[in-house]
């Protein structure tokens, strides 16, 4: 079994508009482009062959298109842990520690992170951009690591860049 549970985002993480569109794949008959940062292929491609890693695909954005990115990183299928149905966020909250007022509808990636990682030894959430619930879990449970692809001083760089990672490296204890 995996000891890290991955949430990857997309957007603003392994996607951001720092280099030209790339051609990723076709899905449902259409071309789709991305803009991938440089450490994304390695990080893909180094996720995938870590088997004490079970990684998920968090993206509001591109929801079941997240496997695009596999496909273009050539890559085995990662299932895609957001959106959940009513029935399992319904569960998450009535079973959650955390207070449900705190947890707004657009903070759903949360509860999709929570009812992901219900048994696992550490879990590990690379977003740009965390909602309060994020961060309060985070707070609960010692399990949890937040890290963020926004630039600490500078909010117009985003993604995974030289300045974040060997904190993602280190966290799922990764070489690449």
């Amino acid at each position: 079994m995996a000891k890290i549970h991955l949430f990857l985002d997309i957007d603003g993480v392994i996607n951001a508009r720092t280099q030209s569109a790339q051609f990723l794949s076709k899905y449902q008959g259409h071309d789709l482009h991305g803009f991938p940062v440089s450490y994304a292929l390695p990080l893909l491609q180094a996720v995938d062959q870590a088997d004490w890693i079970k990684p998920h695909w968090l993206s509001f954005g591109w929801q079941a298109h997240s496997i695009v990115w596999n496909q273009w990183a050539k890559t085995k299928i990662w299932p895609c842990a957001y959106p959940l149905t009513p029935q399992q966020t319904r569960y998450i909250l009535s079973t959650s520690k955390l207070d449900p007022s705190i947890i707004a509808e657009k903070e759903g990636k949360t509860i999709a992170a929570i009812y992901h990682s219900k048994i696992c030894e550490k879990i590990v959430w690379i977003e740009d951009g965390f909602p309060p619930s994020a961060i309060v879990w985070a707070n609960q449970d010692p399990r949890v690591i937040l890290i963020d692809t926004l630039h600490p001083t500078d909010y117009s760089l985003r993604g995974i860049n030289d300045w974040n990672i060997t904190q993602i490296k280190e966290a799922l204890d990764l070489q690449f």
